[in-house]
């Protein structure tokens, strides 16, 4: 026997189910139609896709130019990497992101 009811899947990534069930407690399996959760498919005008096609060759006709490491360093430099700056422990690290992510997760 299968029942239908619609849910959502919140910001927190929880999923919220709507109305009561008439069933008695214990556990159930939940589908997720992942096809109704995507966003719709935006159609394109002619000239639209004409412009993105050619952007897309032009892009892959033009090879990138390579960095030197000199380029690099001084790149990162000006750009330092975000989040990195408290980690004093990559095991620890790890660890705690393990934790959150399960309490996340979890029910």
């Amino acid at each position: 026997m299968a029942i239908v009811v619609k849910g959502r899947i919140t910001a927190d990534h929880r999923l919220e189910v709507d109305g009561i069930i008439d069933l008695p407690p214990g556990e159930v399996d939940v589908r997720i139609e992942p096809e109704r959760i995507l966003p719709p498919v935006v159609e394109l005008t002619p000239e639209e896709e004409a412009a993105i096609n050619a952007e897309i060759d032009q892009l892959l006709r033009t090879p990138p130019t390579p960095k030197t490491g000199a380029e690099i360093a001084q790149w990162l430099r000006e750009n330092p990497p975000q989040g990195w700056e408290q980690v004093t422990d990559s095991v620890e690290y790890i660890a705690e992101r393990r934790r959150k992510r399960r309490e996340r997760l979890s029910w």
